[in-house]
């Protein structure tokens, strides 16, 4: 017997009141009703169906539903990456570039165009290509952007790169080499440029971005581990590269355009050792110690959630008092009463 379709939508309806999000399957035009309230509607086939939910599925049994979990978690996944990336690269930037105004210096042209459009584009498009994991895991990911997770992963790692810039800056004002800016200046429309901290702070910038897609490219539990990303993997390679070599071994063009000042060999090993270090601490702090303290939250917030409840069931629960009873009490209580008190004598 088939199904009215007012009763498919009505029970899932029911569902939702309940609080609970409803996810529907079907086929059939009886269906659209069901799919349209549903919160997550699943067509499975290209009749009318499928113009009623939101998604089609080209495989015609629930087995689909695996498939569409996997890629939703793996879209909030990756959508939540992209936004702690672009969030800490502005900051950070942000940062940077109000140090250099207070030293009297500022960033290059060509600086800003290889940290915007070279940089930082390629590696949030690329590592936003990561596929999801074909094995659905017991754990959700987070679905609000102030999340614990979020919001101790994203301060976190700026307060840190922030004091990294000021003290790569406040370095080499201490080494023999530095000359101030005022020696030094080059007037560009008004704009100081080319100057020691403007370098050391050009060169640490490169490794932090680098390094933050790095740390916030998740893999498991909702997507595939991001050496699988081909697109991802050979950005990282090219750009380290050229990183590295600007670093380390700079050619006369990429100082002439970039406005880099030479540096002493020794003091770029330096820096190459501590932006080495700064990459591997930045993803462990947010693969290991973020994780390590969101469980931690976690667990203390259901325990308190845990004892709210307990605390409403034991007040729901409210002791009737003595006197109460006994103003309703009934002839026939009275004498079981009395009989279990002894008050009266058994016949």
């Amino acid at each position: 017997q088939e199904t009215d379709p007012d009763e498919k939508a009505r029970l899932v309806n029911l569902y939702k009141e309940r609080d609970l999000v409803t996810g529907m399957c079907g086929d059939g035009a009886n269906d659209c009703a069901a799919l349209r309230a549903a919160d997550v509607g699943v067509s499975l086939s290209d009749t009318e169906a499928s113009i009623a939910a939101p998604f089609t599925s080209k495989i015609q049994d629930i087995s689909c539903i695996i498939k569409l979990l996997a890629e939703g978690r793996a879209a909030l996944t990756t959508s939540f990456q992209i936004f702690k990336f672009i969030v800490f690269y502005s900051i950070a930037q942000c940062f940077m570039v109000g140090l250099l105004y207070y030293c009297g210096s500022d960033m290059t042209d060509y600086e800003y165009i290889y940290n915007d459009v070279i940089l930082s584009f390629l590696l949030a498009l690329t590592f936003s290509k990561t596929k999801p994991n074909k094995n659905l895991s017991v754990l959700r990911p987070s679905v609000s952007l102030v999340s614990f997770s979020v919001l101790t992963s994203i301060v976190g790692q700026i307060l840190m790169q922030c004091a990294i810039f000021v003290i790569v800056v406040q370095v080499v004002k201490q080494e023999p080499f530095y000359k101030p800016i005022k020696e030094e200046q080059e007037e560009n429309f008004g704009h100081i440029v080319g100057s020691f901290e403007n370098t050391v702070a050009f060169y640490t910038s490169n490794f932090q971005l680098v390094a933050a897609s790095l740390a916030f490219s998740v893999g498991k539990p909702f997507r595939v581990p991001f050496y699988k990303n081909i697109y991802f993997l050979l950005a990282l390679v090219l750009l380290s590269t050229y990183n590295i070599w600007i670093l380390v071994c700079p050619d006369k063009y990429s100082q002439d355009i970039l406005m880099l000042r030479d540096l002493p060999q020794e003091f770029r090993l330096k820096m190459l050792i501590v932006n080495s270090l700064n990459l591997l601490f930045m993803i462990f702090y947010d693969q290991v110690i973020v994780k390590k303290c969101t469980w931690y939250w976690e667990a203390k917030s259901r325990e308190a959630q845990q004892r709210t409840q307990e605390g409403d069931q034991n007040q729901s629960i409210q002791p009737v008092s003595y006197t109460h009873l006994r103003a309703h009490e009934t002839g026939r209580n009275l004498v079981c009463r009395l009989l279990l008190a002894k008050k009266i004598p058994l016949i």
